[in-house]
């Protein structure tokens, strides 16, 4: 719907322009008509045209925000499948103790996909390396 909505509303707007200076052209050379004038009037035809192209496109991007907004309510309402453990245990380290994190032979799918979203056979990261900032 949009696809074909703004370039028939550019299209009712520069024809009107057209028609204006078409108009316009005859009546300054019959010096019945300012240059001002004209200029002035298209300017104002151009705001009018303008503000109902703007009025079209709300009802095109209404309906849009409104399916977006269910979607993403269903998403915010939908209950999480990963459960947390009851009883989760805790570890202390020292301050200066050495820390790391290490995955090994890691992939990630979604249900139902075929491919994983990424996958890597090993990945460390130590206390000191800096990924991002």
């Amino acid at each position: 719907m949009m696809s074909i909505m703004m370039p028939i509303m550019t299209l009712v707007l520069s024809l009107t322009n057209v028609g204006i200076i078409m108009i316009g052209a005859n009546l300054i050379a019959n010096k019945t008509m300012e240059v001002g004038n004209l200029i002035a009037f298209m300017t104002y035809a151009s705001q009018i045209l303008f503000s109902f192209m703007q009025l079209t496109m709300l009802f095109v991007v209404i309906p849009r925000a409104s399916a977006s907004a269910a979607r993403i309510n269903a998403v915010l309402h939908t209950k999480p499948s990963i459960a947390d453990p009851e009883k989760s245990e805790t570890k202390t380290f020292a301050a200066d103790a050495p820390v790391s994190l290490n995955f090994d032979k890691v992939t990630f799918k979604y249900k139902n996909a075929e491919n994983s979203v990424f996958s890597f056979t090993k990945f460390i990261k130590n206390s000191k390396l800096t990924i991002s900032k």
